[in-house]
This record gives structure tokens, sequence and C-alpha cells, in this order.
């Protein structure tokens, strides 16, 4: 969806999310955020164990901060084909991008995986408590 706010435009997405970890009381969500030199990630959980009620959230500012900082040149095989193009330049920045891409996703994969690992901890020791 596109979210217009103060005359900046923003591109954003939000899904439904699933945990094994869950009780059945519990949901989950996911949402980011991209314009206006922001970038946010945000995943949500929340539910029930016994009487008492969690909610556990993550929210990143600057989502696959943590991998290189833009797309750098290309190098090995991918570098050689690039070198083979007449003007190598526009090649070398879409294989640079693409490799920033897919080491943001990767970033983003991990943070879902440690989402993932503390909610199940932390439901497990609610249900252990209870």
């Amino acid at each position: 969806m596109t979210v217009a706010s103060e005359g900046v435009t923003f591109d954003a997405t939000v899904e439904s999310r699933s945990s094994p970890s869950l009780p059945e009381s519990g949901d989950m969500f996911a949402m980011s955020l991209e314009g206006g030199g922001v970038e946010m990630a945000m995943t949500a959980a929340w539910g029930q164990v016994d009487d008492l009620f969690f909610a556990l959230m993550r929210m990143d500012m600057a989502p696959g901060a943590d991998s290189e900082p833009g797309p750098s040149l290309p190098y090995g095989d991918a570098r050689e084909e690039c070198m083979e193009e007449e003007n190598p330049v526009p090649c070398m920045m879409d294989v640079g991008e693409a490799e920033q891409e897919q080491a943001d996703a990767e970033a983003r994969e991990a943070d879902d995986e440690e989402f993932e690992d503390v909610l199940a901890a932390a439901v497990e020791r609610l249900e252990q408590a209870a």
C-alpha cells in the first residue's frame, strides 16, 4: 500500500504471520514502511497464557543496516561477466544492487528467526510459571 503524510509518500506492507510458539489465543503480524529517507520494519505478537496477557514487539528503524552499507562492486565470476560487457559499469551496479538486496533479505530472515526464538522462550517460560 502507499501512504502519504505531510507531503511524504511511503510504501508500506502489512502481513499476517503465524508461529508454532503462539498459544491458541495468540496472533502476530509484520509491517514495513519505506519512504522519505525512512525505513522501518516491525513484528508484533500477542496472546494469553492462563490469566496472563503478553505482547512482544520488535522494531528496526534501519533494516539491513548490519549488512554492507549500500551496493558494492561485484567480484569473482560476476565481476568477470560484467567486464565482458562493452560498458561494465551498469552491469556492476545492477549486480551490486542485487547482492545488497540479497544481504538485506538474509538480515531480515535472521531477525525473524531471532524474534521466533525469543517468542518461543517467552511463551515456554509463561507456560511453566502458570
